[in-house]
């Protein structure tokens, strides 16, 4: 006899629902600041077709949060550490889903969220509110001098985005955020450059990388682990 979790299917529609609902907000609020497309992604449908058809980024969107949803719920069940990291998670999608569009961070949606995570890190005060605004503050200024000596190579949403990120882990545990970021990275440079072709000069936004890793560093904590293999 066949068993059906129906929270777990409940989870997942939540997620594929959600997952739209990023697609669709990705559009439309770049266009309520008068922002156009950068149809240079690879990702990105062109304007025609995407009239008649789901891009494969709004696909892997729906897909991939239904996937992240289900998982948080095996884990969680609808705790509320379930909806906190989904909601997380899912704002983090959109940031990288505005950034393969539109090659932007925005900063109505940014802003609000450092001050948003700064307020709950310090909501009550403990050591941990104290390591979340170091996280915050190292990384921008590490960010800030990258951003000087790259010439370009990131941008002020970039940094912002990265002092976000600073603030919900603190240090030392951003720099496990960032290191999965960086592997996300390198590994798709690499596999555009020899599979798809792309030339070395290419420019690819760095946001989504680094959401990207955010929400990996999120759902696996390795450092019990690394510590096992030192005891």
């Amino acid at each position: 006899m066949l068993i059906v979790d129906m929270p777990l299917l409940l989870a997942s529609f939540f997620g594929l629902v959600m997952g739209w609902l990023i697609c669709w907000l990705s559009d439309w609020l770049p266009a309520q600041l008068g922002r156009n497309r950068d149809d240079a992604s690879i990702l990105v449908a062109a304007p025609e077709q995407a009239k008649h058809r789901i891009s494969p980024l709004s696909l892997g969107v729906m897909l991939g949060t239904a996937v992240l949803y289900a998982y948080l719920y095996h884990r969680l069940q609808f705790s509320d550490n379930f909806f906190f990291l989904a909601g997380l998670t899912s704002f983090l999608i959109l940031l990288a889903v505005i950034d393969v569009k539109y090659r932007l961070i925005l900063n109505v949606l940014i802003i609000p969220a450092i001050a948003a995570i700064l307020l709950y890190q310090f909501w009550p005060i403990t050591q941990a509110s104290w390591s979340a605004l170091l996280g915050g503050v190292v990384i921008f200024f590490m960010f800030m001098l990258v951003a000087m000596l790259s010439s370009g190579g990131l941008g002020g949403g970039d940094i912002k985005l990265a002092t976000f990120l600073g603030v919900i882990f603190g240090l030392p545990y951003v720099f496990w955020a960032l290191l999965a970021g960086a592997l996300a990275g390198g590994g798709t440079a690499v596999f555009l450059l020899f599979v798809r072709g792309w030339e070395r000069k290419t420019q690819m936004p760095y946001g989504p990388f680094l959401c990207l890793g955010a929400i990996v560093a999120l759902l696996i904590n390795p450092i019990p682990w690394l510590l096992s293999l030192l005891s």
